[in-house]
């Protein structure tokens, strides 16, 4: 089903019907938990949306273009430089670290001694981590993944609590005393099959794999990040 009519049915069922339903205190608690943890990953993938763009060149161009359109100019042609002269160590297109690379591989041309020595490390240092950017991408993009794996998952809950009040209205309106005592069977099923959903929901794996996913893909890119600065500055 559609997300966005789900939505529209769950708010328009839910308002007038669910209220004539009759729930156990343990699955009204269980659906408040399943419901905060579900608004909770869609912050989640809110965020990492925002993170995943701040490390892409359009993001630059975006935040430029507000406030400065000629040095966007500037920086897009840099960008484009910088693509055609793609590093060896990172092969995607170039970041923020790789316009930094570039500008300071500028200054270590055109600068002399320990100055120049010191700009042609940061240079390399920071063509290291946009490479180490590329390995956080991936990172991020498979959580995403498992984001969207829990997302189809609320979307069967909810349609399943949907399908609840839909048997009820269907008990209501039994023909018969053998029908009703079918849709009575099914309407208890159903509620216990929800009920294990939700509470399965809030403790999947699934939300494991993402707090866990977030940290092997921040730690290793700053634990890069740190490494490529510390091998290659040398503070005087």
């Amino acid at each position: 089903m559609d997300y966005t009519k789900l939505k529209t049915r769950l708010k328009d069922k839910f308002t007038k019907e669910y209220k004539k339903t009759k729930h156990t205190d343990a699955y009204l608690e269980a659906e408040v938990e399943y419901k905060k943890a579900r608004e909770s990953v869609k912050m989640m993938e809110m965020e990492l949306q925002a993170l995943l763009q701040a490390f892409t060149a359009s993001s630059i161009y975006e935040n430029i273009t507000s406030s400065l359109a000629s040095g966007f100019e500037m920086v897009k042609e840099t960008l484009k430089k910088q693509n055609r002269q793609r590093t060896e160590v990172s092969k995607e297109e170039a970041d923020v670290f790789g316009l930094f690379a570039g500008s300071s591989q500028a200054l270590a041309s055109n600068t002399k001694g320990d100055v120049s020595r010191q700009f042609e490390a940061l240079s390399y240092s920071l063509k290291k981590v946009s490479a180490s950017r590329v390995q956080l991408k991936d990172g991020l993009t498979r959580v995403m993944d498992t984001i969207k794996e829990l997302k189809d998952t609320s979307l069967e809950i909810d349609d399943n609590r949907l399908r609840i009040l839909d048997i009820r209205q269907c008990i209501e309106s039994s023909k018969s005393a053998e029908e009703e005592e079918k849709y009575k069977q099914d309407y208890t099923e159903s509620i216990s099959k929800v009920y294990e959903d939700m509470k399965g929901y809030t403790q999947s794996h699934e939300l494991s794999e993402i707090a866990l996913g977030l940290v092997g893909a921040l730690r290793s890119f700053f634990g890069d990040a740190y490494d490529a600065m510390a091998e290659n500055i040398n503070e005087k």
